[in-house]
């Protein structure tokens, strides 16, 4: 990233479809490198792909639908911007995954406040 002025088009949101396979073998070099095991190599796998079973059945899907509900984007991840994901919002009983999200951050953000002296 500090070098990322001298070769701008890595910045560039304009990805042909080879870019994404490129990003993925450099992935996996990085993996490899790391000796990250093989039931984790499997799941980011997936989470390189941007395929996400719903509701989760593998470790790959829990990873991406964890990534997809982060608070914040990734710094590492651009592939998925190129990509169309379907946003993640399921039916959990009578409510939606999007409801049970807001009334949980609502919560934290009362905690929160309850805490602060």
């Amino acid at each position: 990233m500090s070098r990322a002025p001298e070769f701008p088009a890595l910045l560039d949101t304009e990805r042909a479809p080879e870019q994404d396979e490129f990003e993925i073998t450099i992935n996996r070099a990085v993996a490899a490198t790391l000796c990250l095991p093989p039931p984790i190599l499997e799941a980011l796998e997936i989470v390189w792909r941007g395929f996400v079973a719903s509701p989760p059945v593998t470790l790959g899907d829990t990873v991406a639908l964890a990534k997809e509900l982060a608070p914040f984007e990734s710094p590492f991840v651009r592939m998925a911007d190129s990509k169309s994901i379907a946003p993640i919002d399921m039916v959990v009983g009578d409510e939606s995954l999007a409801g049970i999200l807001q009334e949980a951050a609502e919560e934290v953000a009362s905690l929160t406040r309850a805490l602060v002296f």
